[in-house]
């Protein structure tokens, strides 16, 4: 072991014999380490000198990865994308402190992990690398883990600031590929969810579609059958997934007058997800918006261009598609709302109910969709005694979707 550069701070003095100890002891643990047949091929060159951490640890850095090693722990390395938000972290002097275990492969086979002495960082392709601790991370694997009916996480897990020095929120969450974990003063538990059926996301859809039609000078109109066509995983981020794309099938007309009807068909995939304005302060309402993600418009009927005349059912394709875009890329965000991005529709506006105070308290944490296509609203549902909250929240959730789908 090459001795650090940099002077050592020793927290707790011990003599120089002790130290020595465990320098030759932090030295043959990451020799060892490095040696390991599942570790050597990753390792690349070494990038710096050893260094001492927090307590007795230390580490080694290589261009693949890094070795961390304590007394308590033994050696143990991290590398790829957890390694980078172990990194973003704060390393082991942030809040997961030192690694537990190299990263491993996930009994479903899909994904990778490492276990750190405050919690854990898990990884998919499809996902990328969050990290859960604490109760949430106990109640996931209640759950079964990854291999549970709630999947990967796809956000980091959640804590609010305090107003003031005084204030500790004990109120912390994490969203997950199929729901939300929430942990309280009032305990743990699995978020409550408000839902809308894939049935009536349909319907929502067809109606957003007619009512920017029927606004339309071009004479065009929707056919009763909507179809739900796919809908994708989640997708990857390093901070947050990326929701699930639905893909929806709408079939339409153009009125040629004493020529054939134009008809056309819209594939259109939409993300919905909730936005806010960045800040200090958690927000007490955040937005619901619809995103475009992809379009594409084509001609159905008897010939490629729908039937009616070619020429005017070119022109109505070329103007559905610039339409359909118009609406929803303004070229900037939503002068009524900021905090919506270019690309996005505002539907809703839904109250969180944050407060950041003492304990703290949140009534809504976040809104997804689906496997099968429908929209949830996941809420607090603590506590459930004397009063059970957690129901009430449920309820108001559910009568606010209601009241969205059938205005």
């Amino acid at each position: 072991m090459t001795p650090p550069k940099d002077r050592i701070v020793v927290d707790n003095p011990r003599t120089w014999v002790e130290m020595l100890h465990q320098i030759q002891e932090a030295d043959a643990a990451l020799a060892a380490k490095s040696e390991d047949g599942t570790v050597k091929p990753l390792l690349g060159q070494v990038t710096g000198q050893d260094r001492p951490l927090a307590g007795d640890g230390w580490v080694r850095p290589y261009d693949g990865l890094d070795i961390y090693w304590t007394h308590a722990t033994g050696a143990h390395e991290v590398h790829g994308e957890i390694r980078a938000k172990y990194n973003a972290l704060g390393g082991a002097s942030g809040p997961l402190g030192y690694p537990l275990t190299d990263e491993t492969g996930t009994p479903d086979q899909v994904g990778r992990y490492n276990h750190f002495q405050n919690g854990s960082i898990y990884w998919t392709d499809h996902t990328g690398p969050f990290h859960v601790s604490g109760p949430v991370r106990d109640t996931w694997a209640e759950q079964g883990w990854e291999r549970g009916a709630l999947g990967y996480p796809v956000t980091d897990q959640h804590t609010p600031n305090g107003l003031t020095p005084a204030d500790h929120p004990r109120l912390s969450w994490a969203v997950f590929e199929n729901g939300a974990i929430l942990s309280t003063s009032d305990g743990r538990s699995v978020a409550g969810a408000a839902k809308i059926s894939s049935d009536d996301m349909r319907r929502v859809v067809r109606r957003f579609f007619d009512e920017a039609f029927h606004t339309s000078p071009d004479n065009v109109g929707l056919h009763p059958p909507v179809e739900l066509v796919d809908v994708s995983k989640w997708s990857y981020g390093f901070w947050n997934a990326s929701p699930r794309v639905t893909t929806f099938a709408l079939h339409g007309f153009h009125d040629n007058g004493l020529w054939a009807d134009t008809d056309f068909k819209i594939l259109v995939g939409l993300t919905f997800r909730l936005v806010w304005t960045d800040s200090f302060t958690e927000p007490t309402a955040k937005s619901l918006v619809v995103a475009l993600e992809f379009l594409r418009v084509v001609g159905e009927g008897n010939s490629p261009f729908g039937g009616g005349f070619p020429l005017v059912a070119a022109e109505v394709i070329a103007g559905v598609t610039s339409a359909v875009h118009a609406r929803f890329f303004r070229g900037g965000p939503d002068p009524a709302q900021p905090e919506v991005p270019d690309g996005s529709i505002f539907l809703a506006s839904l109250p969180t109910g944050i407060s950041q105070h003492g304990d703290g308290n949140v009534d809504v944490l976040d809104v997804m969709t689906t496997a099968a296509g429908g929209l949830v609203v996941l809420v607090n549902p603590l506590p459930t005694a004397p009063v059970d909250l957690g129901l009430f929240r449920v309820n108001q959730a559910q009568a606010a979707l209601n009241a969205f789908v059938n205005p």
